[in-house]
């Protein structure tokens, strides 16, 4: 394409821009252009129907182009028997900005009514659908042009999805380690949009007042760059919990994220260590809570209390330091985590993660036995107990596989 053919296909685009609220280029290769047409009907009902273009031959030659309309916009124009009418205004159109025109004028007479009736009365079709992509009111036009500019600003390449309504966008973003992150943000048209992000704290939309009457609007580009100097504050807690996940046996959570800050690592059979980090502060000495039965994780706690002041952030990492402070090697994931879950399951109801409970977290303490079980199954099995004792909302009674003394709370 020449200079002079480009520059002409940018004019339009802008003129196309100041005449409805948003206009993009969908696909490039084929010269694809969708909107949003504004409709305004006497009753000054503000309505907006999607219009997708293909234009081969860009956007200044409607030659061999061809259009789609929402079937609710179809319906109506095919009511009114006008099909014909807008395909000749499509050949006359000098170029896009004038078809999009001509759209506008024709589905504004069909709403008003103020097109020639069918011979064969049919009752018109709703203009409104479930399901369809039809805005029931168009927001202030400052909302439209801000989406556009912050966008653009941002990057084509950022936005990973637009919801077809506006009320929704996913940006995506590449941290400085090569990660990948996506930032959702909810209704877009409201003063106080919503953001979720895979992340340990949810991040805030920036608004600002934006319009004549002083109505707050959300400023996408400032909202992501607060997104993008938050990935870089919390690159040091992305690398810890990467560390973790690599190299040690992490049983929970299942499938680990950056959004939880906690994981459970397998130290031996029927025992294991559960560690806090920190988003602010990775690198320092975190909370750990230990799981098991009580002659198993004794040692391994008491070694850690008694060793913790050998924690070293400036000289290693929080996985190298825990297996100083404890004095063994954390154990690698196994290949085979079929053979794991059937050593691990739970002595009661013989699985190993239990919907909304997690993997077994109790253990007999007997040091013949350790047998694991969910609590909620040794809760249920030793209420149904006679012999079974309640105490200061405890259950206390025996071990179904080895008979020795457990216990476990009520709640």
């Amino acid at each position: 394409m020449s200079q002079e053919a480009l520059f002409r296909d940018l004019q339009l685009i802008q003129r196309l821009n100041h005449m409805t609220p948003l206009w993009i280029l969908e696909d490039p290769s084929t010269f694809t252009y969708a909107g949003f047409v504004p409709i305004k009907t006497a009753s000054r009902e503000n309505r907006a129907c999607f219009l997708r273009v293909q234009c081969p031959k860009g956007p200044a030659d409607l030659c061999d182009a061809s259009y789609a309309l929402e079937s609710w916009a179809e319906n109506l124009i095919s009511y009114y028997g006008l099909d014909g009418a807008l395909r000749k205004r499509l050949e006359r159109a000098h170029d896009l900005a004038e078809f999009v025109a001509e759209v506008q004028d024709l589905l504004e007479r069909c709403a008003d009514g103020r097109a020639a009736v069918p011979r064969t009365p049919v009752p018109p079709p709703a203009p409104t659908v479930a399901g369809s992509t039809l805005l029931a009111t168009l927001p202030d036009p400052f909302f439209y042009r801000r989406l556009c500019t912050d966008l653009k600003h941002i990057g084509w390449s950022c936005l990973r999805h637009l919801a077809m309504d506006f009320e929704s966008v996913t940006l995506q973003a590449i941290d400085t380690g090569g990660r990948l992150h996506e930032l959702q943000i909810l209704d877009l048209m409201r003063e106080q949009p919503t953001c979720i992000a895979a992340l340990p704290w949810r991040p805030t939309a920036i608004c600002r007042p934006a319009s004549e009457d002083g109505r707050l609007f959300i400023s996408i580009y400032e909202t992501y760059r607060r997104f993008r100097s938050m990935l870089d504050e919390l690159e040091p807690y992305f690398r810890v919990l990467d560390d973790f996940d690599a190299h040690t046996w992490v049983l929970e959570p299942e499938h680990p994220t950056y959004a939880v800050s906690s994981r459970r690592l397998n130290l031996a059979p029927q025992c294991s260590l559960v560690v806090e980090i920190d988003p602010a502060d990775p690198c320092r000495l975190p909370n750990v809570r230990f799981f098991g039965s009580e002659q198993r994780i004794e040692a391994m706690r008491n070694r850690f209390f008694e060793r913790r002041a050998l924690w070293d952030s400036s000289a290693r990492t929080p996985r190298e330091n825990l297996q100083v402070v404890l004095m063994m090697a954390l154990p690698p994931r196994p290949a085979d985590m079929m053979q794991n879950a059937k050593d691990n399951e739970c002595g009661i109801c013989y699985t190993y993660e239990l919907e909304g409970e997690g993997i077994p977290d109790w253990a007999c303490d007997a040091a013949s036995c350790g047998r694991p079980y969910h609590r909620s199954c040794l809760r249920t099995w030793l209420a149904s107990i006679p012999e079974t004792r309640q105490l200061f909302q405890m259950y206390h009674g025996s071990c179904p596989y080895c008979g020795e003394p457990i216990q476990v709370s009520k709640i």
